[in-house]
């Protein structure tokens, strides 16, 4: 069991197209996942690097969901140009390796929405969103596979990973991709810890708030990866704390398409380390879901809807804003979206993603059409 003493993320949960208010905070620039571990190159296949076309620089995390579809945060792509897009898979470095793909589409879920609130916060609404590639990946390969989105219903104490790419506080990325372990909350947990920031949020049954350590979290830069347990994505980075303290290789993975109850999963992340800068190499937390009664303990005044997977790992630990968008996964499965968390980051509040179980029909649709 992990100390329930953590950041708090937030990410997108996908089951049904639920439209549902979710709450981001808005992110600084010190993102990174904090204290996660070094990835392996075939540790997450499926995860991608959203890049900014004109410089090549990393700023979301993605999904692989088939050999044409990404799976990221809504608010990694609010300006949906495709131009403006660069996609890389099979690589868990920023530096070398991978391939380069162009997108031909972006599809924002209708129903996204934000509204600036205090405190320098974004109140966000259906934070999940699909890229095309143009052309085509080559799947499967050794490195580089899709993964299946969570059908079911995520619970608390679902021990989940995050990975993903953050920023360090001097601006810079981490080459290496991390990742981190966390646990689900439940919303109400979420909530309670979310009240003790001085943060009136709620959360909703299309989020997943996941509790890391302290001094462990995900940042801006981890928007948009995947939460994953047992193999499938749960959940999406969409949000987290915004003042921390310090500091993939693609396959398509299967989503989740049944409610989670409590699981260990694993959130894949480039946080940025004790120096400021973004690893070169993929980083990982392991993480445990909480569900929202839990989550509320943390996020007292915060909603937590089903559309959110409340989670955490330990004190010290959390996801950043270059983690957003990243996968939370489970039992192979995303199983959410990293959307937010709390500030400040890995102070001992969870995280709280999509809940990838809640969009599993739109994502179909958006595809299908």
């Amino acid at each position: 069991m992990f100390v329930k003493v953590v950041s708090l993320v937030v990410l997108v949960k996908v089951l049904t197209a639920i439209s549902a208010s979710v709450i981001k905070i808005q992110p600084n620039h010190e993102d990174r996942i904090a204290n996660g571990l070094n990835a392996t190159v075939d540790q997450f296949p499926y995860m991608v690097s959203i890049r900014n076309a004109s410089n090549l620089q990393h700023y979301c995390g993605g999904s692989i969901l088939s050999s044409q579809w990404i799976l990221t945060a809504g608010h990694c792509v609010e300006d949906p140009d495709p131009a403006k897009l660069i996609i890389y898979v099979g690589s868990i470095s920023l530096k070398s390796g991978g391939f380069k793909y162009k997108v031909s589409n972006v599809i924002l879920h209708e129903n996204y929405s934000h509204v600036q609130t205090p405190f320098s916060l974004k109140q966000m609404s259906n934070d999940i969103a699909l890229i095309k590639i143009d052309g085509k990946i080559q799947l499967p390969q050794p490195n580089i596979q899709s993964i299946e989105l969570e059908t079911n219903w995520v619970d608390k104490d679902v021990i989940s990973t995050l990975s993903g790419w953050g920023m360090l506080k001097d601006g810079s990325m981490p080459d290496n991709l991390q990742y981190m372990y966390s646990e689900t909350l439940t919303n109400e947990l979420c909530e309670h810890y979310i009240e003790q920031l001085l943060y009136h949020i709620p959360l909703y049954k299309e989020q997943i708030c996941t509790l890391i350590q302290h001094r462990k979290f995900a940042r801006s830069t981890d928007s948009g990866g995947p939460l994953v347990v047992n193999g499938k994505q749960i959940g999406v980075v969409s949000w987290g704390p915004s003042d921390v303290p310090e500091e993939f290789v693609a396959q398509p993975i299967e989503l989740e398409t049944e409610i989670i109850g409590e699981v260990d999963g694993v959130v894949f992340v480039w946080e940025l380390i004790n120096t400021g800068v973004i690893p070169d190499n993929m980083q990982y937390l392991n993480k445990r879901t909480l569900i929202n009664h839990q989550c509320h303990a943390f996020w007292s005044t915060a909603l937590l809807g089903a559309d959110e997977i409340c989670a955490f790992s330990a004190v010290g630990q959390g996801v950043y804003s270059a983690d957003f968008g990243g996968l939370l996964v489970a039992n192979g499965r995303q199983i959410g979206v990293v959307s937010w968390g709390g500030s400040p980051c890995g102070s001992g509040r969870p995280d709280v993603y999509v809940r990838v179980s809640s969009y599993v029909g739109w994502v179909n649709n958006a595809i299908s059409s």
